[in-house]
């Protein structure tokens, strides 16, 4: 959390970053100036999320209200930049007392039955939005389920009803969410923290609408969902000891192998090691030759062999299956991280 140089009571949140946790001592509420903030409840090792607020919104009001504990009933995280407006609840309340009296008992009606109100969605809550088997490892806020239908959903609903300039796909994000999440049932809070996630891993960008409040969503390469969506589900009907599952150690290697072959048009191409493990050595990324043993068994790469010109370790790579692999590679790794991030600090 920043706090604005020119006004204390304006902070800034970068994704992911907790606002307040639930039971946290609760002296001041937050309008939101810009962004969006994920509402929720921890769960056993999972979460229940509640709701997404937006720019405009208020968030932390109810605890002024409590008169019996003043703390967060929920906790709160940036969904994406956070810009928020702390006012202190003893500002807020000279504002209040300075209110007609009839006014007050509005205003404090319409909190009781909000919060009561509150009180029977929580108590009606059965199913948390993440997932856990009950051992240790197996939490994941997005299931590949939730992968699945999630990538199937934007790409044919943009396919249907963006507009269309050559290659690119566009469509307002309200009207994507419309069909995602009010018609489908894709859940709110998954839709927000997906869409930022593709976007943050340039499968999508984002471009602000003109004099209006919300943003347009644009795909480059709409086949790409289709093949993702593909490969997920895919993966979902496989055995795991068959899953393409390649670690962020080996990750790393096939970045640097897609980075010399940039501009190639060959199948293959014979990789040195000794240059790249230099490279990790000197940015203190541990890695060992081991660690290609994903790609190896996966057909990205070959076996690594002695070098006949005495250059040590080589290993032949197969750019074609690297090239096409590559972007599910990149986005089962991403996700893998959001969800990682998403577990209590404690599991």
């Amino acid at each position: 959390m920043a706090k604005d140089g020119k006004n204390s009571l304006l902070s800034q949140y970068e994704p992911g970053e907790i606002i307040f946790n639930i039971r946290d001592k609760a002296d001041s509420l937050f309008i939101i100036q810009k962004g969006q903030i994920r509402l929720f409840v921890p769960k056993g090792k999972g979460f229940v999320d509640l709701a997404i607020l937006r720019s405009g919104e208020v968030i932390g009001e109810m605890a002024y209200f409590y008169e019996d504990a003043k703390v967060r009933s929920c906790s709160a995280v940036a969904v994406n930049k956070v810009e928020l407006i702390e006012i202190p609840f003893s500002k807020f309340d000279k504002t209040i007392q300075g209110l007609n009296p009839w006014f007050k008992v509005i205003v404090n009606t319409l909190a009781d039955r909000v919060r009561a109100s509150n009180e029977k969605i929580k108590a009606l809550e059965s199913d948390s939005v993440g997932y856990h088997k009950g051992k240790r490892g197996e939490y994941s806020y997005f299931q590949n389920i939730d992968i699945v239908r999630a990538l199937a959903h934007i790409y044919m609903i943009l396919k249907a009803q963006g507009t269309v300039n050559g290659s690119l796909h566009k469509l307002e994000e309200n009207k994507l969410k419309t069909f995602i999440v009010d018609i489908f049932g894709f859940k709110d809070t998954k839709f927000e923290e997906f869409i930022y996630l593709l976007e943050s891993e340039g499968f999508l960008k984002k471009e602000a609408i003109p004099d209006e409040k919300g943003s347009f969503i644009l795909v480059e390469d709409i086949d790409l969902l289709r093949k993702l969506f593909a490969f997920f589900n895919t993966q979902r009907l496989t055995e795991d000891k068959k899953k393409i599952i390649i670690s962020y150690k080996c990750e790393e290697f096939l970045s640097r192998v897609l980075q010399k072959s940039m501009g190639s048009s060959d199948e293959t191409m014979v990789i040195e090691l000794n240059p790249i493990l230099e490279e990790f050595k000197k940015e203190k990324f541990l890695f060992e030759v081991s660690d290609l043993e994903d790609a190896i068994k996966n057909k990205i790469l070959d076996d690594p062999i002695s070098d006949p010109d005495g250059k040590g370790l080589i290993v032949t790579a197969n750019l074609e299956r690297l090239n096409s692999l590559w972007p599910c590679i990149s986005l089962t790794n991403a996700i893998s991280r959001f969800n990682s991030s998403k577990r209590p600090k404690d599991y």
